[in-house]
């Protein structure tokens, strides 16, 4: 079984690089996002979020509601910590973060500038699938 790699964004701003099976996924994603689950696909990516995450009045997460906004407008917050994989593939199963979202959004001063110059082309890549 293939493994999938994701990050989690925390609501204090720390990126944790994470690796489940598909057969733990459920688990793993609850875990991270401190309940029960609910995704979110957007930009190329699947956002998993706390599904109660304003029930339980958790902690804004600013970077996750950016993304948010990025793909719906400012029409929600995000509370609680994320986790941010790939889209399902044509089965349903999880794929994992996109290396390209990890290099130009996530670590974007580990690049130069004109290596940022592909990343229209990569995210066309990524919501165009």
């Amino acid at each position: 079984m293939n493994k999938v790699k994701g990050v989690v964004l925390t609501t204090e701003g720390q990126q944790i690089d994470i690796e489940f099976e598909q057969d733990t996924s459920l688990k793993t994603l609850q875990d991270a996002v401190g309940g029960f689950i609910q995704c979110v696909d957007l930009l190329g990516l699947t956002m998993w979020i706390n599904e109660e995450g304003k029930i339980d009045n958790l902690p804004f997460n600013p970077f996750a509601t950016i993304l948010w906004e990025a793909a719906f407008g400012k029409t929600d917050l995000i509370l609680g910590d994320i986790v941010l994989t790939g889209l399902p593939d044509d089965e349903g199963n999880l794929t994992s973060i996109p290396q390209s979202f990890v290099d130009l959004v996530l670590n974007p001063s580990a690049h130069k500038a004109e290596e940022c110059d592909s990343y229209d082309v990569e995210m066309q890549k990524l919501t165009n699938k």
